[in-house]
């Protein structure tokens, strides 16, 4: 297991995937590296989210809720990505690890294609979802930016669509990550980002009214 790097909060979780991995058959693949990531909760914190931006594995599985799997599929351009439903049975889950150990394909995994090009916010978007998690009045957004309620609406929705955001709430917990995998893309450090932001392992608590 020198090789295979798991990532959870949960110390009980962790434990529970090294019983799983020692009771399986698998092939090692030499020099390859291997990366797991467990995620319990529906948001990901900035600190996981700055450990999976910056994960060097050769293969990496990611097990979590589906608001969770969403959003990074649309934000983190991994190759050799395996995604797996946390709602998924023990059984299903230790069938699912053994496939991915082997590097067998499995129809209990999901193999997302990594874009070419991630898809960009316009300054606008980012000004109008901002203010909107902020809490500025919806009246005051389109004052000051010259368009109408179903317009907004408009922006909001497309955002959330592109950054794979299925619900108003992974909106509100995930808008820093996204703005932080954007940075990242740019090729500026996600470090120095992060060294200007306190982390914390929950979501910011914005007020905010929901569209």
């Amino acid at each position: 297991m020198n090789n295979i790097s798991i990532q959870s909060d949960n110390y009980y979780v962790k434990e529970a995937i090294r019983n799983i991995i020692n009771e399986s058959t698998f092939i090692s693949h030499a020099g390859q590296s291997v990366a797991i990531f467990f995620f319990e909760k529906q948001w990901v914190t900035r600190h996981e989210f700055h450990s999976l931006l910056l994960c060097q594995a050769d293969r990496v599985l990611i097990i979590g809720s589906d608001v969770v799997l969403s959003f990074i599929e649309k934000n983190i351009l991994i190759k050799n990505v395996c995604l797996l439903s946390g709602k998924a049975e023990i059984k299903t889950i230790r069938t699912a690890l053994n496939n991915f150990l082997n590097g067998v394909y499995s129809v209990l995994l999901q193999y997302p294609e990594p874009s070419q090009e991630a898809y960009k916010l316009t300054e606008k978007s980012i000004r109008i979802i901002s203010s909107y998690l902020s809490g500025v009045p919806l009246a005051a957004i389109s004052k000051v930016e010259k368009i109408n309620a179903k317009t907004l609406y408009a922006y909001k929705s497309k955002v959330m669509t592109e950054k794979g955001l299925i619900s108003s709430l992974s909106l509100v917990n995930h808008w820093k990550m996204v703005r932080l995998a954007e940075i990242y893309l740019e090729n500026i450090t996600p470090a120095q980002y992060l060294k200007s932001e306190k982390r914390s392992a929950q979501p910011t608590p914005y007020a905010y009214q929901v569209l």
